[in-house]
């Protein structure tokens, strides 16, 4: 169940609003919340990032510290058990820990320099 609108507005930097402004569904935005950053924690990495990696492919580490993009991975990646983002990439496969992000992998290539 969708608990938020998307309501931009000039005056605030934030687009999104509750549906309803009764304190029940306050209090269910907040355990949605915090359902979403347990998960967050138990992965080692935020949900937004996640998606965009899988959506867009990702750079990653070479063995001599170059930065190799992984792209068009849209059918051929998973986020396996033990929490790490497969991928079948050319002929080779690459397994990513989540909780290495920033640190051998990335969105993008600056993030890795």
């Amino acid at each position: 169940m969708r608990l938020t609108r998307y309501e931009p507005s000039d005056e605030s930097m934030f687009p999104y609003r509750l549906k309803d402004e009764e304190l029940s569904t306050e209090l269910d935005s907040i355990h949605k919340l915090g359902q979403l950053e347990d998960f967050e924690e138990e992965l080692g990495i935020d949900l937004i990032t996640l998606f965009k990696a899988l959506r867009n492919g990702v750079y990653y580490k070479l063995n001599l510290g170059q930065a190799e993009k992984v792209d068009d991975v849209s059918l051929n990646c998973c986020v396996s058990t033990g929490y790490f983002i497969h991928f079948e990439y050319l002929n080779y496969d690459i397994c990513l820990d989540t909780k290495d992000y920033g640190k051998t992998w990335a969105l993008t290539k600056e993030e890795l320099e």
